[in-house]
């Protein structure tokens, strides 16, 4: 066994059955927030101890922010943890992503354990195993930690900078986005017919006029093209406009066209 930096902040390196493992102590006072584990475990799928050295490195910086991370508290534990490894992930040398993403994979399997073990589960294949929330919520962790699955204001930020109106339209437009990100806080969230109940909602229960909604619904529609020019939206969920410039929406049985041009 050897380690990798300094006194106390050490990543240990282990060989196990030919390959090198990294090991991070976790300090007690933050052991219950981070699952409860003792130490920080992830294989470095590799026999050679210079690779495994070089492939550490970028582990002890990413656990230790985890550590401190913990100790600052008052933090949604999974959300904040599947960001933090969607931000590593998108950081993270292509040589090395196989790699992360095993560690996404493993974290979520131990998530799944733990759900299991606190449900008195003995095998995920019983009746009802993967029903359970917790179950859920740790293949939730892992689709938001690989970007599969992504927060609606993710970009918010980005598609608000590229905006050229008065501070005051600025701000008006996120808080109409944050607003519409509170009903649908993912991507995959936004689908036809939830959308039209949303605006129905705003109409009848909210008494909102028609011209208000389509001001919503259009710079609702300008941060959701922004996002399909990421690639985060499908093209296929394209917003569009009639020739009338009306802003509609499309209750269809598939999420096809949330935001689309009205029937004629």
């Amino acid at each position: 066994m050897g380690n990798v930096g300094g006194k106390g902040l050490a990543v240990y390196l282990e060989r196990r059955r030919r390959v090198w493992y990294a090991f991070h102590d976790i300090p007690a006072d933050v052991r219950e927030a981070l699952g409860g584990h003792a130490r920080f475990t992830q294989t470095l799928q590799t026999e050679d101890r210079k690779t495994a050295e070089r492939r550490a490195a970028p582990l002890k910086s990413s656990w230790l922010a985890l550590i401190e991370e913990a100790r600052k508290g008052g933090r949604e534990h999974l959300e904040k943890d599947a960001e933090f490894w969607r931000k590593t992930l998108l950081t993270t040398p292509e040589e090395y992503r196989d790699m992360t993403l095993e560690a996404i994979a493993e974290e979520r399997r131990e998530r799944v354990e733990r759900a299991l073990d606190r449900a008195g589960f003995t095998d995920y294949r019983e009746e009802g195993a993967m029903d359970l929330p917790e179950v859920q919520e740790a293949y939730r962790f892992e689709a938001v930690a690989t970007g599969r699955l992504v927060k609606l204001d993710t970009h918010l930020d980005e598609w608000v900078a590229t905006l050229t109106n008065e501070a005051k339209t600025k701000d008006m437009k996120r808080a109409t986005v944050l607003r519409f990100a509170e009903e649908f806080p993912y991507v995959s969230d936004v689908k036809g017919k939830d959308v039209q109940r949303w605006v129905n909602r705003l109409a009848s229960q909210e008494q909102k006029k028609a011209k208000t909604i389509q001001r919503i619904l259009s710079e609702v529609r300008g941060y959701w093209s922004y996002l399909i020019s990421l690639e985060v939206v499908p093209v296929d969920r394209q917003v569009l406009e009639d020739d009338q410039g009306r802003a509609c929406l499309l209750a269809a049985p598939q999420p096809r066209l949330p935001l689309s041009p009205c029937p004629a």
